[in-house]
């Protein structure tokens, strides 16, 4: 990418000069803010995801999967099993505001996973708790 030092535009490496100054275009550098470890590690984990995604994904097909045996296998109604997964992911959203609050992204993630497949399996019994649990953890750590 070139960039225009007059105007600011960027455009491809093919063009040679802005067309609206008519200035001849430089070289676009990237700034890099720092090169310690540290921001090197943030923006892996930026661009790639954290463990806590994994972990929330690998949950989420889990979920998945479990819907798909109770809906095909067991006779549980479709209506019955959406309402389970989504009345677990609204009460999954409460501990994971919390965790985000505190500056702990992943674990919100984890909990609003968490919390979806619990109130799957076993309703309200369990995600309910498992809410409790998981705020006093985004609190406490």
């Amino acid at each position: 990418m070139r960039k225009c030092p007059s105007c600011g535009r960027s455009y491809s490496d093919m063009v040679e000069q802005c067309p609206s100054c008519n200035v001849a275009l430089s070289e676009a550098r990237e700034q890099v803010i720092s090169d310690s470890p540290k921001s090197a590690t943030n923006r892996q984990t930026a661009s790639t995801g954290g463990s806590g995604d994994k972990i929330a994904k690998i949950i989420y097909n889990v979920v998945a999967v479990i819907a798909v045996v109770l809906v095909a296998f067991l006779d549980v109604s479709m209506a019955t099993m959406l309402g389970a997964i989504g009345m677990g992911f609204v009460l999954g959203l409460i501990p994971k505001k919390v965790a985000e609050s505190k500056g702990k992204q992943e674990l919100g993630k984890i909990a609003l996973a968490v919390t979806t497949l619990a109130n799957e399996l076993f309703g309200l019994y369990a995600s309910i708790p498992t809410l409790v649990i998981l705020i006093i953890v985004s609190i406490v750590t």
